[in-house]
């Protein structure tokens, strides 16, 4: 018999990632647990007294529609519930990803278009890639009560069965060889419901580079995924100047409406409407979880001049705020056991930058870090969106003649002069937030600490 160490808490697989609990701490629900099951385990949660509500995701959202005695329309007609509560002897599904993507798409039209959600989705062509997933479910599900034309995007013709909440259905292949061209044209809106792009395999798209360009009429871009804060999709879509949201809200959004129903004295009377309004979510609540979190994954990652002060006032900005300094010249010693500079002067600077670029991936996918990066990080292109997936850029300036050039692997190499001429203007380009050192490394740590409220 699997235990159930909580009265509440998120069944699923693997939950090493969840931020549920954390979520649900902020929303004030009691006990609040991971419950990792394995499909022969999963059918004694469902049947447990032990819980009074669940939070469920993959690959059970399915089984718990079916656990239940009673299920709200969306979950009946999503075909899948990821959210269980015990009233007395009912146990009632619904599924708040619905609800939650509601909330989320309401938002991105008012801030976006200045429109309600129904008149910015009405009549639009609506692209889901991956919509016979749960996700893909819920979202397909929202988008055509709201009015929209709902295409669906899944691997094989195969799939196309499985529901008949999209109004048609292409293959990825139909779609990246622009086989369905009038579908194309007509695209509004994309919504990722993969998770292709998600931690670690990121950044990633699940569509080519590129692509994005093939559709003239698009207006946004909601990737469902949240780890990292933007995905591949997501940082194409910005390069292309659309506009874009990550699953975050969504996430946060969906723990509010369950926690909302694990509050309810009784099962909701009406199982026909939705269950909670939209007008019955406390978005100022809903987005200060949001911000929490976001601050809470967000890296800071400082860029500049070789000497500029990055690694010691990443150093001091570490001390001060509690969170792991990752320095990439030091994470390149690490692994090769050679210094830049040795690496530099044996093999060469492609030989270092591939090195740098592999290790500035692998950093980069990490979250609430402050990362130092070499000061030649800027001149390949691919180490900005490893860098921007989880961070806020910080080019940290100061007068050429105060740099500190000790030791620095290619200052030696090439005038400094020359250097500066061919980075500045990447830094600028570079950067979210532009930083005039002290020379005092406490100094600007503490002066960072409080612009970003770490």
């Amino acid at each position: 018999m699997k235990e159930i160490p909580a009265s509440y808490g998120l069944l699923g697989e693997h939950l090493a990632h969840s931020w549920s609990p954390e979520i649900h701490a902020l929303l004030g629900t009691d006990s609040y647990a991971l419950i990792e099951a394995a499909f022969d385990e999963v059918d004694a949660v469902f049947t447990s007294q032990n819980w009074k509500g669940l939070n469920v995701t993959i690959p059970y959202k399915q089984k718990a529609l079916l656990s239940a005695n009673v299920a709200s329309e969306a979950a009946r007609t999503i075909g899948a519930a990821n959210t269980l509560v015990r009233y007395g002897n009912t146990v009632f599904a619904e599924n708040t990803d619905a609800m939650g993507f509601h909330w989320l798409l309401e938002r991105f039209a008012r801030f976006t278009a200045g429109l309600s959600v129904h008149d910015f989705l009405n009549k639009k062509t609506v692209l889901v890639l991956g919509a016979t997933g749960g996700a893909g479910r819920a979202v397909s599900y929202l988008c055509t009560k709201l009015g929209a034309y709902v295409v669906g995007v899944s691997r094989s013709t195969s799939l196309f069965s499985r529901h008949t909440l999209c109004n048609d259905w292409i293959t990825y292949q139909d779609l990246t060889e622009n086989h369905v061209p009038d579908c194309s044209r007509r695209v509004f809106l994309i919504v990722n419901c993969t998770p292709v792009g998600m931690y670690p395999a990121c950044p990633k798209s699940p569509l080519p580079d590129g692509m994005l360009t093939a559709f003239p009429k698009l207006s946004g871009v909601i990737d469902l995924i949240y780890n990292p804060l933007r995905s591949g999709l997501i940082l194409e879509a910005q390069r292309c100047g659309v506009a874009t949201e990550n699953g975050l809200g969504m996430l946060v959004a969906q723990a509010y409406a369950a926690h909302t129903l694990f509050q309810a004295p009784n099962a909701p009377a009406r199982a026909t409407r939705p269950t909670i309004e939209l007008q019955q979510m406390d978005s100022k609540k809903i987005e200060a979880i949001e911000s929490t979190l976001a601050q809470k994954m967000q890296n800071i990652v400082l860029i500049g001049m070789p000497g500029v002060g990055k690694t010691s006032t990443a150093v001091e900005l570490s001390k001060l705020c509690g969170r792991p300094c990752v320095d990439i010249d030091v994470a390149i010693h690490d692994e090769t056991g050679k210094t830049s500079s040795e690496i530099l002067r044996a093999y060469g600077e492609t030989y270092f930058r591939d090195i740098e670029s592999r290790i500035t991936r692998h950093v980069g996918s990490k979250t609430g870090s402050i990362i130092a990066c070499g000061g030649g990080v800027v001149v390949r292109d691919v180490n900005y969106d490893y860098l921007k997936q989880n961070g806020h850029l910080v080019f940290l300036d100061r007068p050429i003649e105060g740099l500190s050039i000790k030791d620095r692997p290619l200052s030696a190499l090439y005038d400094l002069k020359e250097i500066a001429q061919r980075r500045m203007p990447l830094y600028r380009a570079w950067k979210d937030t532009y930083f005039t050192c002290t020379g005092s490394p406490l100094t600007d740590a503490r002066a960072l600490k409080s612009l970003f409220l770490l």
